[in-house]
């Protein structure tokens, strides 16, 4: 489990995370011989000499309704971001447009927007009909 605000995960794998200040994390891998804990600090400096925060100008999913195994189009539009990650395993999108999205169930999807200046987010529900 990664601490603090994180919680369990898988044995390996990795996952974005957005910390708003400078954080230390802590990784507890406990097994039966034991704990074993490490750490790393992420650190957050704003620079925001002449750079505004990205906004997201539009973030949609169409069609926003699907039956079980069909596909939605997620899009967005976003000004000034250095970096986009969307939730939902989903991570950094392979376009800076658009992404398919295939959820089993209705899922909330939140785009979050990032530069020097700050974070945008914006979130769209893709409802799973039976």
């Amino acid at each position: 489990s990664v601490s603090p605000d994180v919680g369990d995960l898988l044995p390996s794998g990795s996952m974005s995370i957005i910390p708003t200040a400078t954080t230390t994390y802590t990784l507890s891998a406990v097994n039966h011989y034991g704990t074993e804990n490490k750490t790393a600090t992420v650190t957050v400096s704003l620079i925001t000499d002449n750079i505004t925060p990205p906004v997201i100008r539009s973030f949609t999913a169409t069609p926003s309704s699907i039956s079980a195994g069909g596909t939605s189009n997620l899009n967005w539009d976003i000004k000034g971001a250095t970096a986009i990650l969307i939730d939902q395993g989903i991570g950094t999108p392979a376009s800076h447009y658009s992404q398919d999205v295939s959820p089993s169930a209705t899922t909330t999807y939140t785009l979050t927007a990032i530069n020097s200046a700050g974070i945008d987010k914006k979130t769209v529900i893709v409802t799973v009909a039976p």
